[in-house]
Formats: structure tokens, C-alpha cells, sequence
């Protein structure tokens, strides 16, 4: 056919292309007879006729039919058939060569065939080229070929698909004989094993089997040869080329091919090593686990296995257990809670963590905390439980329970403040000492910031602290103001404590103790200590200071009986008296605020001190005060000075006045209290029994600042030259020598109460109706007295009033002088008059080594310091002791009471002093003894008598004094009395003798 490829030439076909160029008729039958078709192309027209078998082949005519050559090859060429065919045509007739295809030809339905086409070029009848060609239908025989074609072609996939499989198997994989050598093993088994595939195809499996293993394998083979199961699976141990066991898990099955003549095994090898391995841990772990293991079975309960730590709980073997259930080993005390144990094991709660009690061997319950899980093992139920002995935690827990519960009881009943802070600073816990302190519920303040109780001025100390103690650790920190419920702050000592839990900050726990008692307390030590030490300069001073006074005053008061009453010199001794006596006065006032005057204490009732001066105090505070008594139903007996109790009224009272510049009230109440625990700590008091003394006003109050100085001496808030500042200071000073304290309470703008504070003694009411006996003043009867004192003026001083009251007088300037004169004149030497302060030797030394040799020998101790005699400051004995500065009359009653052993003789008049004294030392004695104030006080004008009046009544000092200069010019002695009792504060006396006064005066 043309343009098929192949080429190829018979005789045959060279005789039927010439029978078919001489007679087409001959050729057409010669096809039928054949079978085959016939064609002829024209070249010159490029026309081609079809034979009819041909035609009937292509489908398209019952007859020989003509068409164009280009026709045909559109209709019954494919088109990417067509280019292959042209140029092997062409190639081929232009060589005149024969052509011998075979190909595909498109029919005319649109169906493929193959077909055999052979042709060649050839002459027509008329002469002219042509192609003639037969051909001849084979589409059965290539389907023949390619079916066979197709299942080569699978077999060869097959066996690659099976070699695939074979050699690259994740399990190894093998060919065994009937006699048990492998036959064909994959690369999977050689690196099971460690041999090549060579190495192992020259060995059986039973070369590579662990010896204890080997009937395994055989056992498996025998029976399938003889007709037993084909297929079987089992566990064995290989040996490894090196030596180790490799555990496999092999399948096998027995495998018949060529009609069952040929028969061979077929094994699957997995390597379970690791997994012998897992099971081999487990089972360790199951025997050493420290939890108590056991296995049962569910549809009876009977124990299949338990581990060492089940043996060790319950005190059973492992072989006693096998076998038996629970029951029948009596561990259940509690038949409900076996049966509620049951119900939860079979039941969906398996997962539960519950407490059991069960019962060991020996008897003795112990509580194992116990969970359970249900498992199915080749098919059958069992309950794997596992036990832990809780008896010891759970007593453990309790007693950590109780020991929790008291360190709460403990925590609940500190007094101070207890609390906790997350890391933040957010309060989480807090005991209930926070609520008695602040006074607001724990619960409000659960929940927020620490922070938020610290006073505003404190605030960012406390922040910063709060900060140190979370990153560092905690320090000393000075104490925080924290709020309480009424807006008030009480002063907090903090102690913080951080807590970590695996190294992470976890809380800090704190510790608020309220000081704002021990900082108070604090306070008044200092200002006690302050006192004090004030106290000892003022005894310092007043000792060389009465020294002074003494001598003036006591020479003054020998002088002024020699002057006449008309001598203008009189006038001058009396102002120097007078001021000799201010000085006195300051200083007793200094000695009383440092608690150092020497007092005359007795037994008095307060209620009696309080009202009889009250009537003075009225005139004194003024028509636009109004004066309130409230004094105490029962006797209020104190031991005290009561000209003391006076002063301290009176103080009190004025700098209440001044604190009401527009008027007011002022309250004098009393109270007896009882004072207890804290609040006689408080006041630095024993516990007793009391008289709380209170003097209110309705003034304009003081600040905490102000509270904290008011009993410091010279320390004062009034202008400049209307206030000494001692005042309270001396109050101060009277209060705590007389056994008692002070403390006030003020705000300001809501004016301020001082609580005078006294010991209450039912005892003192006895004492109170016993007179007090002054006896008189006797005169010397020779006797011969040494006088040492360092002072030369003041031992003059004394010198003339002894000399002058009859005695011989010794002189001594030191303690190391009064030996020698004693050693001298020791038969004559009555009594030793000696200061107590001197240097080298004091006064109690002397007398101490005095006595060793002339023990009755008798002594008098006088200083200016009212230590000596007051608190025994040295060890004077029972010897009498007289404070400086004196009167003579004083010093001689002292003398005459240690010399005793005597009748008293005459008294002795201020007269007969003064006339017995030396013309060179005489001094007068105070102007009229004896003489009240309201009888000099009689001559004064009447007015001059108002204008005292006036100034008494509102305490003016600087008033009064101006008042008695005016007195002077008309009585020298009643302004010196004035005077003298002014610097007293004797305001009430003034005015007693006044209203006398002004009563005769008609006033």
C-alpha cells in the first residue's frame, strides 16, 4: 500500500502484480480467491482504483470504485501517520524497490484495522508508470501479538512488584525449604541477623535459633508437612552473627506451587526485642514499684498477681494470695465499704482517688489511698489496683491540722497586727488584732494595697520599703503612721519576712506592732531625762546661789531691828529683804519644776485645798470666766504640800485664763481612779488608787508640737515679757516629787484639760487630826558648836547668829580643818554644823570619820541643794538636816533639836538676837514679826487698797509689783509682804489679808 514502511519481495507477488497488469478482470478474481484486496495508482492523473475486496475491507463500496490519490489519504490515512509514510514511499519507488508495510488504515465507519500492504512500481497496458499493490486484513493477528505482548509484560511487573516487596520489607522476610534452609531471605533479615544474604541462603533456621528455643521452629514444620495447620505464629530467640539474642516474632505458612509438587515456607520476622525489653521493664517495675500493686480477675475477684510492695503492705506472700480474693484474706474491717469499693471498680469510676481501710496479717487496720483500672487481657476482664499507705502522712496531716489550728489560735490572739502580702503588696491575710487597733473589718481591706493605710506623709518611705523588703532582704526601717477608722494614725514598728517556694517569691508575711504607747512612754523618759538633768544644774546653781541669799538675808534680818523705824536706811534693808526674797522664791521655783524643793507635806483633803481657793481664783480669773467645782463625794486624803497644791491650782488656772482671751470656763473636777496594767504604764505609775485632779478650759487648745514642750522650763508660747515660762515647769516639778504625775489632752480649737494626778490613801485620814507642834526657839547654854563651810560669808553668817544665841562658835573651811580642830578640841566639841558639799571631803565624810572616833558626837548637815536633805542624795543618816537659805531662828531651832537632852529654855525674841549681836555684824531682824499683812495694809489709801485688789484678783505680777512700789512710800513692811508672797504665787494669802483689810477700811 503506498507509503507503508518495510520492504520485501516473493515470487509470488512478482507473478501476481504482472498477471494484475495484463488483466485487471484476472486480478480482481485473483483477490476474491485470496482474500485479499488489490489496488493500482495512476501516476500520471494521481488516481487510484480500488479493488471490490478491497473497497468491502476499507467499508466503503460492494465494487471496484476510483477516487483521487489525495482523497484516499484524507479518509483512510491517520494524520500523524501520513508525513512517515510519504517519505518512505517516495524513498523506496525512487529506488525501484518493492514496498512491504505493515500499519493502521481508518475505515470508512471511523474503526482502525491493521493491514499487510506490499507494492510496487509497474508499466500500465497503454505504457505508462503505475503503482500496483495488493493487501491483506492481520487485526486479529495483532491483537493475537499484542495480548501476548501485554501479559509478558505484566508477568515481568509481577516479579518486580514481588522482588520490590520482598527486599525492601520493614520485617524481615524469608523462603524456608521443607528441610528448614532458607532459600531466599531480604536485606531486612540479613541486618536482623548480621549475615549477607549469601551467608544465610547456606544455612537453616535452626543453625540461627537460641538452643533452648529449637523445637519451636521444628515443631511448627512437622505438622504442617503432615497435613496439620498450614499457617502458624510464634515467639523465639535468634542469635545475632555477634553473639547477642535477638527475640522475634515470626508467621509462617507452608506454601504448595507446580500442582503441589513443589512446597516451600513462607516467613514473616519481626524483630520484638524492644518490645521484650518493655515487658521485661515492666515487669520490674511492676515487682519494685513502691506503690502496692495486684491484679485480679473481675468476674470473681480472685488475685492473679501482686508485686514486693503488696507482700510488704498487707504482710501476705505473693502464693497466699494466688487465687483467693480479698475476702477470703479478711482485709475487709468494713463490709460497706468493700461493697462500695466493688460498685465504684466495676462501675464507670474507675478513675477515682479514694481512701480505703484495710485490714494487714497481723491484724492492725492501716488507710491506703487506692485507684483502680479495669483492663481486658487476651479476651478476659481484670482489675489492676494499686495501693499507697497513707496511715502516717494522714497522722501526719493532722497533727499538722492541730498545729496549724494553734498557730492560728496563737496569730488570732497576738495583740499585734499579723498580715500577709502577695508579691504585689495586696493584703491577703490578717488577724484580728488589726480590727482592735484600727478598728475597721478585716474583710474591707482583703484584697487591697498595703499602701493604702499609710499616712500620706509616709507614703513613700513606705513604698520604698515595701519594694526593699520584696527584692532584698529585710532591714530595720523606722516605724510608719497608719490609718485608723476614725482618720487618726497609730505609729507602727513593721518587720517583714519573705517567703519562696522553689526559689520564686511567693509572700511576705509582716508583723505591725503598735509603739505609739512605747514612743509616748519614750517621750516622757526623754523629757524626764531632760527634767533631770535641768534639775541637776538648778541644784547646782540653787546650792551656791542659796549660799548668796543666805548671807544677805540673814545679815538684813540682824540689821533692821538696829534701825529706826523713821531712819530712811530702813527702807532700804526693807527692799533689800524684800528682794532677797524674790530671789528665794525664783529659786524655789527652780528647785520645785526639778523636783528638788524640800516640801512640808501632810495629810490633807484635796476637796478642802480645791474649795478654799476657789473663792480667790473667781477674783483672780475674772468676771468673764466662769469657774466650775466639781469635787469628789467621798474625803479626798492626799499626803501632800498643800501651799504646793495651791500653786499648782493657781498656775493651772492662769494659763487657763490666758488661753481664753475672750472668756470661757474653766473646771475643777475630782476623781478617784483605779489605775491598772497599761494605763498607770502609761503615766509611768504603780498600780493603785488615785486622784485624778482636772483643770478644763474652753480655750483655743495646742497642737501635738506644742503638748510635747509645755513642761519644759522657760518654755513658753505667750509674748515676749508676758510669761517666765516656769510655770508648768514648777507644776511639773511639784507633782512628781509629791508621788504623783501630770499629762494633758488638748486639740486645737477645743481647748485643753491637765489631769493632775495624786496617790489616794484611806490611812491618812488618822493622821490628818493630829496637830503639828512647832516648838519654840530656845537659846544656847554655852555649848560649843563647829561650823564647816566652805563659803567664808556664809560661815560669818552663821557664826554670828550661834555667837549671838549664846554659843561658842569653831570655824572649819574644809573637812581635812574640822579634823584637826576636833582632834584639838574634842572635849569640848558639842556638835558639828556642816555643809554637805565641799571639795576634797564632803560633809558626810566628815562626819563618817568623826564618828569612828567620837561616835556620840552630834552633827547638823545644811547645803543649798535640796538633794541632800529631799531624796538622802548622800548618807547623812538620821542627822537633821536645814536647806539654805534660812531664817536665824530656823538654824537655831535646828541646833537646839540636835543638841536636845535638855529642858528648852526661853524663847527667844528677834529683840534679844539682835541686841546680843557684834555692832559690826548686827542685822535687823524682818520688820513687826508677828504683825499680819492685813494690819500693815491698814494706813493705805483706799484706792491704792482697789488697785491691789484688782491685781490679785487677775494675777497680775508686773501690776502688783508697780502697786507695791506705791505701798512702800507708805509702808515699807507691807510692800516687802506683798512682794514676798507674789513670788510665792500666794495670791490667796494677798487676798485674804486684803479682803481683812478692806473690810475695816469699810470697802
Amino acid at each position: 500500500m503506498l507509503g507503508m514502511e518495510g520492504s520485501g519481495e516473493s515470487a509470488g507477488e512478482r507473478s501476481l502484480a504482472a498477471a494484475n497488469a495484463l488483466s485487471p478482470r484476472f486480478l480482481d478474481r485473483a483477490h476474491e480467491l485470496v482474500a485479499i484486496g488489490t489496488f493500482v495508482i495512476d501516476l500520471p492523473s494521481q488516481t487510484i482504483r480500488l479493488s471490490s475486496r478491497m473497497a468491502q475491507l476499507l467499508g466503503v463500496s460492494d465494487g471496484a470504485f476510483k477516487m483521487s490519490l489525495a482523497e484516499y489519504r484524507q479518509r483512510f490515512y491517520l494524520p500523524e501517520d501520513l508525513p512517515a509514510r510519504q517519505a518512505t514511499a517516495e524513498q523506496h519507488y525512487a529506488t525501484g524497490k518493492p514496498l512491504l508495510v505493515e500499519t493502521r488504515v481508518r475505515r470508512a465507519d471511523g474503526s482502525l484495522i491493521w493491514v499487510r500492504a506490499s507494492s510496487s512500481t509497474e508499466q500500465d497496458e497503454h505504457g505508462r508508470p503505475c503503482i500496483v499493490g495488493v493487501i491483506q486484513d492481520i487485526t486479529a493477528q495483532k491483537e493475537t501479538e499484542l495480548e501476548l505482548r501485554n501479559r509478558d509484560s505484566q508477568l515481568r511487573e509481577n516479579e518486580e512488584l514481588f522482588r520490590a516487596t520482598f527486599e525492601h520489607a520493614q520485617v524481615g522476610v524469608s523462603l524456608v525449604s521443607t528441610k528448614g534452609r532458607f532459600l531466599r531471605v531480604n536485606a531486612a533479615l540479613c541486618r536482623m541477623l548480621g549475615y549477607s544474604a549469601e551467608e544465610l541462603t547456606q544455612l537453616s533456621f535452626n543453625d540461627v535459633t537460641h538452643p533452648e528455643d529449637a523445637q519451636v521452629g521444628s515443631d511448627t514444620v512437622l505438622r504442617a508437612l503432615a497435613g496439620g495447620p498450614t499457617h502458624a505464629e510464634f515467639d523465639k530467640r535468634y542469635m545475632h552473627k555477634s553473639g547477642e539474642v535477638v527475640w522475634v516474632h515470626v508467621a509462617a505458612a507452608l506454601v504448595a506451587t507446580d500442582l503441589g509438587h513443589r512446597r516451600f515456607f513462607v516467613a514473616h520476622i519481626e524483630d520484638v526485642s524492644r518490645l521484650r525489653r518493655s515487658e521485661e521493664r515492666f515487669r520490674k517495675l511492676f515487682a519494685t514499684v513502691p506503690a502496692a500493686l495486684s491484679v485480679s480477675r473481675a468476674v470473681d475477684g480472685c488475685f492473679v498477681d501482686a508485686n514486693a510492695e503488696f507482700e510488704r503492705v498487707f504482710g501476705w506472700s505473693k502464693a497466699e494470695l494466688v487465687g483467693r480474693t480479698s475476702v477470703e484474706m479478711g482485709m475487709w474491717g468494713d463490709a460497706r465499704a468493700r461493697t462500695e469499693s466493688l460498685r465504684i471498680s466495676l462501675g464507670n469510676d474507675l478513675d477515682q482517688i479514694r481512701n480505703l481501710v484495710l485490714r494487714r496479717r497481723d491484724g492492725s487496720d492501716r488507710t491506703l489511698r487506692s485507684a483502680a483500672q479495669l483492663v481486658e487481657v487476651d479476651g478476659e476482664q481484670l482489675l489492676v489496683s494499686a495501693f499507697l499507705d497513707v496511715t502516717e502522712q494522714l497522722h501526719a496531716e493532722q497533727e499538722r491540722l492541730h498545729a496549724e489550728q494553734r498557730y492560728r489560735e496563737l496569730v488570732d490572739g497576738v495583740r499585734d497586727v499579723v498580715f500577709a502580702l502577695d508579691p504585689n503588696g495586696v493584703i491577703t491575710s490578717l488577724n484580728p488584732a488589726f480590727e482592735r487597733i484600727t478598728g475597721m473589718p478585716r474583710a474591707d481591706w482583703i484584697g487591697r494595697r498595703f499602701e493604702e493605710l499609710i499616712h500620706p506623709d509616709d507614703l513613700e518611705r513606705g513604698r520604698r520599703e515595701l519594694v526593699g523588703a520584696i527584692t532584698e532582704a529585710p532591714q530595720d526601717t523606722p516605724p510608719l503612721r497608719l490609718m485608723r477608722t476614725d482618720g487618726s494614725y497609730w505609729l507602727g514598728e513593721i518587720n517583714v519576712e519573705r517567703r519562696f517556694e522553689q526559689e520564686q517569691l511567693t509572700s511576705l508575711l509582716g508583723i505591725g506592732r503598735d509603739i505609739s504607747e512605747r514612743v509616748n512612754l519614750e517621750e516622757r523618759l526623754r523629757q524626764a531625762q531632760k527634767m533631770e538633768a535641768i534639775g541637776v544644774l538648778a541644784g547646782g546653781v540653787a546650792h551656791d546661789f542659796n549660799n548668796i541669799l543666805g548671807v544677805i538675808l540673814g545679815y538684813t534680818a540682824l540689821l533692821l531691828p538696829k534701825v529706826e523705824t523713821d531712819d530712811p536706811r530702813r527702807a532700804q534693808l526693807l527692799e533689800i529683804q524684800a528682794s532677797t526674797e524674790r530671789a528665794v522664791a525664783l529659786t524655789r521655783q527652780l528647785m520645785a519644776f526639778s523636783r528638788r524643793q524640800v516640801l512640808q507635806p501632810k495629810v490633807v483633803d484635796l476637796n478642802d485645798v480645791v474649795i478654799s481657793i476657789s473663792s480667790m481664783l473667781r477674783r483672780m480669773l475674772g468676771d468673764d470666766v466662769r469657774l466650775i467645782v466639781v469635787p469628789l463625794i467621798e474625803r479626798g486624803w492626799v499626803f501632800a504640800d498643800p501651799g504646793q497644791l495651791e500653786q499648782v491650782l493657781m498656775n493651772l488656772a492662769v494659763n487657763a485664763r490666758d488661753a481664753m482671751p475672750r472668756g470661757g470656763a474653766i473646771t475643777l473636777e475630782i476623781r478617784r481612779i483605779e489605775l491598772e496594767g497599761a494605763q498607770a504604764a502609761a503615766l509611768s505609775l504603780a498600780r493603785g488608787s488615785y486622784l485624778r485632779l482636772g483643770v478644763s478650759d474652753t480655750g483655743e487648745g495646742m497642737d501635738k508640737a506644742t503638748q510635747g514642750r509645755i513642761f519644759e522650763p522657760f518654755f513658753t508660747t505667750k509674748a515676749v515679757g508676758k510669761g517666765t515660762g516656769l510655770g508648768l515647769a514648777t507644776v511639773f516639778g511639784i507633782v512628781q516629787q509629791s508621788g504623783g504625775q501630770i499629762s494633758v489632752e488638748s486639740s486645737l480649737g477645743r481647748g485643753a484639760t491637765f489631769h493632775v494626778w495624786l496617790p489616794y490613801s484611806v490611812q491618812a485620814a488618822a493622821a490628818a487630826a493630829t496637830p503639828v507642834v512647832v516648838p519654840a526657839v530656845e537659846l544656847g547654854g554655852g555649848e560649843t558648836v563647829l561650823v564647816v563651810e566652805d563659803d567664808a560669808r556664809m560661815r560669818g553668817l552663821v557664826n554670828t547668829i550661834l555667837r549671838s544665841a549664846g554659843y561658842k562658835v569653831l570655824e572649819a573651811q574644809s573637812g581635812g580643818d574640822a579634823l584637826l580642830i576636833v582632834e584639838q578640841h574634842s572635849d569640848s566639841v558639842d556638835l558639828v554644823l556642816t555643809d554637805v558639799a565641799m571639795p576634797l571631803m564632803s560633809g558626810d565624810q566628815l562626819v563618817e570619820r568623826l564618828a569612828k572616833s567620837w561616835p556620840a558626837l552630834r552633827a547638823v548637815f545644811m547645803s543649798g541643794n535640796p538633794d541632800m536633805g529631799a531624796q538622802g542624795g548622800r548618807r547623812l543618816g538620821s542627822a537633821p538636816f536645814l536647806q539654805k537659805p534660812f531664817q536665824p531662828e530656823a538654824l537655831l531651832r535646828v541646833v537646839r533639836t540636835a543638841l536636845a537632852g535638855r529642858a528648852p529654855e526661853q524663847p527667844i525674841a528677834a529683840s534679844t538676837l539682835a541686841a546680843r549681836v557684834p555692832a559690826h555684824a548686827a542685822s535687823p531682824e524682818p520688820a513687826q514679826p508677828g504683825l499680819p499683812l492685813s494690819g500693815l495694809l491698814g494706813p493705805l489709801p483706799a484706792g491704792l487698797l482697789e488697785e491691789l485688789h484688782a491685781a490679785v484678783v487677775q494675777a497680775r505680777p508686773k501690776l502688783i509689783e508697780q502697786i507695791a512700789a506705791q505701798i512702800a512710800t507708805h509702808s515699807g513692811p507691807a510692800a516687802v509682804e506683798i512682794r514676798r508672797l507674789a513670788a510665792e504665787f500666794r495670791y490667796d494669802s494677798i487676798a485674804s489679808e486684803l479682803a481683812l483689810a478692806r473690810g475695816r477700811a469699810g470697802l
